[in-house]
């Protein structure tokens, strides 16, 4: 159930994740050559490893994971829980739920940046 204090957690955590990913993300695109996102690439590889370690050591739900987890990585990485969600499904053995969830996810993604792509007259 959401409180205020879970509402304000999660603002805390979100706040300073997205500090965090700008701050990663400009410091290696300066020090890389190439328009390849070795920034982005870097950082979702990084808040995936923090989600998946938090995920094991805090309780589901409770301010640590709230704060951390859902606040933080989630904001600083753009597929931490994503992979987590992922991972748990794998460890339940729901393979039809993991290809599934995959596959729609990342397809639902690409077909939606590319309609907002194509609303906003840019692109395809």
């Amino acid at each position: 159930m959401e409180t205020v204090q879970s509402l304000v957690l999660v603002a805390l955590g979100g706040g300073v994740g997205a500090v965090a990913r700008w701050w990663c993300n400009a410091r290696i695109t300066a020090r890389v050559e190439g328009d390849f996102p070795w920034g982005t690439w870097a950082v979702n590889g990084a808040g995936s490893l923090l989600i998946g370690l938090l995920a094991g050591l805090l309780a589901p739900g409770s301010e640590a994971a709230l704060l951390l987890m859902i606040g933080f990585c989630g904001s600083f990485t753009t597929v931490s829980s994503f992979g987590l969600q992922t991972a748990q499904l794998i460890d339940d053995g729901r393979w039809g739920a993991v290809v599934l969830y995959v596959t729609g996810s990342l397809l639902t993604c690409l077909a939606a940046v590319s309609a907002g792509l194509w609303l906003a007259g840019v692109g395809q």
